[in-house]
């Protein structure tokens, strides 16, 4: 029966992705037939295909870098799409009573596309422009040996193809000069294949990473996407970051630190089990 369930879910959210890809397509064949009225639709379902399977593709032609950036490119076009089309198709309704439809079709797909620009644009430049937030807290325990205590936190880098080695010059510059006592990478370190890291020698970037107490990492869910989380241990453990993998230690005679694994692995240890002492 739970398979049963599986199955069905799994087929709702395949129809509905498709049922989506066919309503940018159709959109962007409505918007191009005006401006072309001869223009054949067969370039334009290719392209879509391709960018809708570009994530599968860009693990079976993993040689072809520009497949990882039109798959990193299409989620955002998917998800903007899906919330700017129906608002765009509500004004292209509203301008058809009072001026001509190709007008119309015309004057609010190129504000759509001017405004996916703008945002590709700037999520572009935020992805790679790190941010620095501060956040203290108090917390109402014995101090052990430190009153104070300094945590650089960083996650989601996903370090490899597309987030190379000046994005982690510029990650490794901003966490030393916070003068942090211990550095925490809650996943997602690398974007699923270890190798983009390990070819482009990322890891000796990385040991440039200071911390008086050291430098501690868990699994996120793309290290388990890759499926090659011994290599991305192994080169973890040489340039000197700790992975835990449902583990406690204790630093410093102060405090304890626990690191779990990601939820994607069915077999990682509770919350309870892990603070159990």
């Amino acid at each position: 029966m739970k398979n049963i369930k599986q199955m069905l879910l799994v087929l709702f959210f395949f129809l509905l992705y498709h049922l989506l890809i066919y309503y940018i397509g159709w959109n962007s064949y409505i918007f191009l037939q005006t401006l072309y009225p001869n223009i054949s639709s067969t370039p334009l379902i290719i392209i879509l295909l391709v960018c809708a399977y570009s994530f599968l593709l860009s693990h079976l032609l993993k040689a072809f870098t520009i497949i990882k950036i039109i798959a990193a490119y299409w989620f955002a076009i998917l998800q903007y799409a899906i919330l700017i089309l129906p608002a765009a198709n509500l004004s292209y309704y509203l301008l058809s009573f009072y001026i001509d439809d190709s007008i119309s079709i015309l004057f609010v797909g190129s504000i759509l596309i001017f405004l996916l620009i703008c945002i590709f644009v700037y999520g572009t430049y935020n992805a790679y422009s790190p941010v620095v937030r501060e956040y203290n807290l108090t917390l109402p325990k014995k101090r052990g040996k430190r009153a104070n205590l300094t945590i650089a936190v960083a996650s989601d880098m996903h370090f490899g193809t597309l987030s190379g080695n000046a994005h982690l010059a510029k990650l490794v510059a901003v966490i030393n000069n916070l003068k942090a006592d211990i550095i925490l990478l809650p996943g997602d370190i690398i974007d699923d294949d270890p190798n983009p890291f390990l070819q482009k020698k990322m890891g000796e970037k990385m040991k440039e990473l200071q911390a008086p107490l050291g430098i501690y990492g868990v699994l996120g869910n793309h290290e388990y996407y890759g499926k090659k989380i011994p290599a991305f241990l192994q080169e973890m453990q040489r340039i000197g970051i700790h992975i835990l993998m449902d583990e406690r230690i204790i630093l410093d005679d102060s405090f304890e630190l626990i690191g779990r694994k990601d939820k994607t692995d069915k077999e990682r240890l509770s919350i309870s089990q892990l603070t159990a002492d």
